[in-house]
Parts: C-alpha cells; structure tokens; sequence
C-alpha cells in the first residue's frame, strides 16, 4: 500500500486539515492526529482501511496514470448524455460595453433550420441510444425569439418523454423580457435553469449594460425576482479593475436577491481586440475573484462551485464527443464560448441531418506528455483546448490558487449541508 501522487491537502481551521484525491474525487476532513496518522501510515487498521478504500491510499502495483487515461477516454467518449448549445439568434436588447459579439450576424434563426436542427437532435438521440439530453439557449438575447424556444423545447420534449430520454434546458439571458406568464410556459417545456449577468449596483451596471433609454439594472433585477419563482437562476457577476468594488458594495449591502435557488458565479471582463471599449484588468484575477468568493458567503450568498474537484474525467465539453454548439446558420462549434471560422467544425446538412465535419476536425485528444506529467492532471484533464490552440498556457487559471479554491470548495460543500 502507497499514498496517491493525486492527493491535494492543506490545513483548513485550526486542527483540521482538507484532504482530497482528484482521481477518487473524495474529500475528507481530518483533525490534526488523523491527519499525522495518514502521511505516517498509520492509525488503526479500519483508518487506513477507509483511505484505500477512498483512494487516498492505493495498491503498490496500481499505476494511477493508466486509471486517469481509462476514466479520461471513456468520459470523453461518452454517447449517454447529449448537451447542446443553442444560438437562435445573435441579436440583442442590450448594448453591453465589453461584449464580444459586436458585430455578429444578428438575423433569426429561419423556420427551415429549426426543423433541419430537431431532426438532427432526433437522429442523434436515437442513433446513440442517449439516455439524457440538455439543451441550453445562448445569444444574444434568447428570450428575442421566445416563441423559438417554446415550440422547440415542446417539441423536443414531447420526442423524449416518448423515448423514455430525460430532457431539460437552460437559457443565458439579461432576463429584461421575462414575465411570468412566459416563465410559467417555460417551466412546463422542461426549462430547469436561468443564467444572467449583473455587473455591479444600478449606476455601475446601467454604463456597462446599455438598454436604450430602460434602467438595464432595474429591468434585470425585475427578471431575476420573477425567474427565482420558477426556476433555479445563476447571477454570473463580471468584473474588472473598474467595478470591484461596487460588486463588494453590493455583495454587502443587496439583500433582495438573497434567495434559496439563486446562485452567484464570478468572472472577469476579458478585452477582446474587436472593441473599442478595453477595461482595466488585474494583474491576478483569481485572487481577486476569491475574495469575491468568501465576501458573498460571509455574507450569506450562496455560490456556484465554478472548480473542477468533482468533474467527472473531463475539462469541459470541448472534450466531450456528444457535446456542440450550433448557431442560427447551423454552424457547428465545440467551444460555446467561440464563434468564428477558426472554431467552426462543420454544419448540420439540411438533407441528411448530420453534421459535415470539417477536414481537420478530431473527436478525440490524447493527454499530452506534458500533461501526464503534472500533479494536478487529474484537476484539469488536458485544460482547455482553444488555448492551446492559440498557443497559451492551457492550464485551469484557479491552479495558481488551487489550494484556496479546495477551502472555498469544502466551505460551500459544508454550507450547502
């Protein structure tokens, strides 16, 4: 018997210590003799017997990087669940300052293509005996072309309850055009969760998220109250050097949306060299982002868990065999996050209701040497492949505080509790 190489631990509260395995993704705490007895090797045989068992011990003959390549490869070429992406539209209401999408083809998704794409997800399903299928609506603004939404979700879900498939949706949207005649009609087409961004208190948001002459904080803030009754709703706050601390005045001072199903997330403003608006950025954003993090539980938010402690083998969906985005033109992606020519990877065909991949596209990416070097190849799987892409440093940005982030991991996971 030998202790993993894929252990992470650091002290945690005065006597008591995290100790977490990326490979099991087991997490224990242990006060401070426990904690002595497990990097000894010692304690009463049912201790160690419990931390073999939970991967933080392992068999002398166990090779852990065959076991990461076998849970990698067979997460990423997993057919049982469909995720899909969604872009009916890149038109918006908004005129967000920082926003990467300037510019993108703001046309409707037409009639011909919705059809061509529930043919597609049928087919799909069918061909690889899925077992689950989310589909989440992205933009622009969604909630545009909402009559789109609720006729394809009725649709779709009518297909999968009659194929015993488990269905839900998710829909990215500045929430200014939900009421809850809308969201009552949603919730029945299986929509589970809303995701919305706030930028800071009204003054702050309102110069960053432009809405013609409306109050973009006020009509999103309306939504968000209207949506908590139906639906589990994510607030994703961005920021920048700019309006940090309007976030941590808000954090302290906005109880309204303090809510059981309202959830915070954090990311930073990135500048993107198609716009002429460029924020000021933090030098390290994760420490920045952590503090935001603690601020919103020490003043009773609850958070999203945005690490990759419980992941499932993979980094994210880029990955994942059954996972794309598509736009309104039915341009295929891997990345929700990129939509461009140098990401595209095929189209749906209007005729066969496949997707034409492109020449160069691969389904499936080894871990590289470098990756099977590294402690943390369990957290991250590969990182991120457009990064590596672009020729950046693929790695998670939280490892540089991964240490942090396991206390605020194990802080939330004892809140929720």
């Amino acid at each position: 018997m030998k202790i993993s190489k894929y252990n992470l631990f650091c002290k945690f509260k005065r006597n008591e210590y995290i100790l977490h395995n990326m490979i099991s993704k087991e997490t224990v705490l242990l006060n401070k003799k426990e904690f002595e007895n497990f990097k000894n090797m010692s304690g009463d045989s049912n201790f160690c017997k419990d931390l073999l068992n939970s991967g933080f011990y392992i068999p002398n003959n166990r090779d852990e990087i065959i076991r990461i390549k076998e849970d990698n490869t067979q997460a990423c070429q997993d057919y049982s669940n469909l995720n899909i992406t969604l872009v009916p539209t890149f038109a918006c209401n908004f005129k967000c300052k920082y926003c990467y999408q300037n510019g993108f083809d703001s046309s409707i998704m037409k009639d011909e293509n919705i059809e061509v794409f529930i043919e597609f997800i049928k087919r799909r399903l069918s061909k690889h005996k899925s077992k689950s299928f989310h589909l989440s609506w992205f933009g622009g603004e969604p909630l545009l072309v909402y009559d789109i939404i609720y006729k394809t979700n009725k649709k779709l879900l009518d297909f999968c309850v009659a194929k015993n498939i488990k269905f839900s949706s998710s829909i990215s949207t500045n929430l200014s055009l939900i009421d809850d005649k809308k969201a009552k009609l949603l919730k029945d087409v299986a929509v589970t969760r809303i995701e919305t961004t706030l930028v800071g208190n009204e003054k702050t948001h309102n110069d960053l998220r432009l809405c013609n002459s409306l109050n973009s904080f006020e009509c999103t803030k309306k939504g968000i109250i209207i949506a908590a009754k139906y639906f589990t709703v994510m607030i994703n706050m961005n920021f920048c050097k700019s309006n940090f601390h309007d976030i941590k005045n808000f954090l302290k001072h906005n109880n309204t949306l303090k809510q059981k199903n309202i959830y915070l997330n954090f990311s930073e403003i990135i500048n993107y060299k198609q716009n002429r608006f460029q924020v000021k950025q933090y030098k390290n954003c994760e420490l920045k982002k952590l503090k935001l993090y603690c601020l919103a539980l020490k003043n009773n938010w609850k958070i999203c868990d945005i690490t990759n402690f419980c992941s499932e083998s993979i980094y994210c969906s880029y990955y994942h065999i059954n996972s794309f985005s598509i736009d309104n033109q039915l341009n295929v992606y891997k990345c929700a996050e990129r939509f461009d020519k140098n990401t595209q990877i095929g189209i749906i065909d209007k005729h066969t209701y496949d997707c034409m991949y492109n020449a160069n596209y691969k389904d499936f990416y080894e871990l590289e040497q470098s990756c099977l070097k590294c402690q943390f190849l369990p957290y991250c799987n590969g990182g991120c492949q457009i990064k590596r892409q672009q020729n950046v440093k693929p790695c998670p940005e939280e490892l540089v505080s991964v240490y942090k982030y396991l206390k605020l991991f194990v802080r939330r996971r004892t809140n929720d509790l």
